[in-house]
C-alpha cells in the first residue's frame, strides 16, 4: 500500500514540476489569453443562436411543418445566421479588444481595425441564385421543388446568349457570410492577435497621426 502511494506521490510530483510549468505558462502568454478571453465575448451569440436553430429545425415534424408553412421558420433562420452564423465576426473583434486591453491602450479602435481587416479578406460577391437553381431545382416556401434542374437549365438555354451571360454573373457589391461562421474561426483568430499585437505596438511606441491644435479634441 505504501508503495503504491509511494508511486502516485512521485508521478504527482512529476506532473506537477515538470509537466504542469510550462502548460500553464503556454497557457498564461498573451495570445492564448486574448483568444481565451476575447470569445467570451461570443458565448451570448452562440446561445441564442443555437435556440433559433432548434426553432428552425424543430425536432417534432407536424410542429416544424407548421413552422416553415407560416413563415416562421425562415424568420428563425435568419435570427441563426444574425447570431451564431456569424461567430467569426464575434471572435475577431473580441480577440483584438482583450488582447490591446491587457495592454493598457484603447481597445475600441483596434476592435474595429481587425474587424475591417477581417471584411477585407472576405469575397465582395456571391454566386448568381442559378448555379444552385440548375443544380437542385427552384423550391417554394414551403420546400417543395416547383422546376427541375434540368427544365431550369433547358429554359436558360433559350435566352440570348448576353442574357444568359448577365443572370449566371455572380452578385457583386455584398458581403458574402460563407466565412462569418465557424468555416472563418481560424483567419479570425490570426487577424485578432495580429491586430491586437501590432496596434499595441505602434502606440507604445507613439505612431500617431498629431493634427494641429485648431482641431477639436474629440476629433483628435
Amino acid at each position: 500500500m505504501s508503495t503504491e502511494t509511494t508511486k502516485q506521490g512521485g508521478f504527482s510530483a512529476f506532473v506537477n514540476q515538470k509537466i504542469l510549468p510550462p502548460i500553464m505558462k503556454f497557457v498564461n502568454t498573451k495570445a492564448v489569453k486574448a483568444i481565451q478571453d476575447g470569445m467570451v465575448y461570443s458565448l451570448p451569440f452562440i446561445i441564442i443562436g443555437s435556440i433559433f436553430l432548434i426553432m428552425s429545425n424543430f425536432p417534432i415534424p407536424a410542429v416544424s411543418q407548421a413552422l416553415s408553412d407560416s413563415g416562421w421558420s425562415a424568420f428563425f433562420s435568419q435570427a441563426y445566421t444574425a447570431s451564431f452564423g456569424m461567430i467569426s465576426v464575434w471572435s475577431v473583434v473580441g480577440i483584438a479588444y482583450v488582447y490591446v486591453k491587457n495592454e493598457k491602450v484603447e481597445p475600441l479602435p483596434a476592435a474595429l481595425t481587425a474587424l475591417s481587416a477581417f471584411l477585407l479578406l472576405q469575397f465582395m460577391q456571391v454566386d448568381s441564385p442559378l448555379k444552385a437553381a440548375e443544380a437542385s431545382g427552384i423550391s417554394n416556401a414551403a420546400g417543395k421543388v416547383v422546376l427541375s434542374g434540368s427544365a431550369v437549365a433547358q429554359n436558360i438555354d433559350k435566352l440570348p446568349h448576353a442574357l444568359q451571360t448577365f443572370l449566371a454573373s455572380p452578385v457583386t457589391n455584398v458581403l458574402n457570410i460563407t466565412w462569418f461562421g465557424g468555416q472563418g474561426m481560424v483567419a479570425a483568430i490570426i487577424i485578432g492577435l495580429l491586430v491586437g499585437w501590432s496596434y499595441s505596438a505602434m502606440m507604445k511606441k507613439g505612431w500617431k497621426i498629431k493634427l494641429p491644435e485648431q482641431v477639436p479634441s474629440s476629433v483628435s
